[in-house]
């Protein structure tokens, strides 16, 4: 599930001090749809590479190619 293992992230990096905002896709932003569909995760510019340095080394992300900017 998309909504739950973008709370398991966003949990992870604030505990590590990192803020995070969780936005629903803007391809799947549809009131008929409910919940579902991929998230997008937002940090602050200045925490980009300590999140991202984090999570690759997390198993929390399998996909690590999906880390961009």
């Amino acid at each position: 599930d998309s909504l739950f293992t973008a709370e398991l992230i966003e949990k992870f990096l604030e505990e590590q001090g990192i803020p995070v905002v969780i936005k629903r896709s803007d391809m799947f932003d549809n009131p008929y749809l409910g919940s579902t569909g991929p998230r997008e995760l937002y940090v602050n510019e200045l925490d980009f590479e300590t999140a991202k340095k984090l999570l690759e080394e997390s198993k929390i992300v399998e996909d690590r190619n999906n880390l961009e900017e």
